[in-house]
């Protein structure tokens, strides 16, 4: 196998790897309530969970929010899921093309006539 070929395994193992991890990691999002005008709002944070696990919200300590929120807390848990997926989908695709590209290389190498 040359070496391009193993190193090229080697990263995108590894790439598949940090992916996973990233994808198994709960995350902490913290957003400041909407005030009237004059108003100090203290921001409220969330514990969101990770993209593989079922989407799930638990508040960060126990004050009440007398403000509406923003946006939705940990609203973009869908799209972390979708990118994780794309991104393991991507990796295999590479190590597939890095099989298909090993194996023609060796074919090529055994019909090259030895002079």
């Amino acid at each position: 196998m040359r070496k391009w070929l193993r190193v090229g395994f080697v990263c995108v193992i590894l790439w598949m790897l940090a992916v996973g991890v990233w994808a198994n990691r709960s995350w902490t999002e913290s957003l400041t309530p909407v005030a009237p005008a004059g108003v100090v709002a203290q921001e409220r944070s969330f514990v969101c969970s990770a993209p593989f696990a079922a989407r799930s919200v638990d508040p960060v300590g126990a004050v009440e929010a007398d403000f509406p929120l923003p946006d939705e807390p940990c609203d973009v848990h869908r799209e972390r899921r979708v990118l994780a997926i794309v991104d393991l989908g991507i990796g295999a695709a590479l190590l597939v093309l890095l099989v298909y590209l090993g194996t023609r290389s060796s074919a090529r190498k055994e019909a090259t006539p030895v002079a």
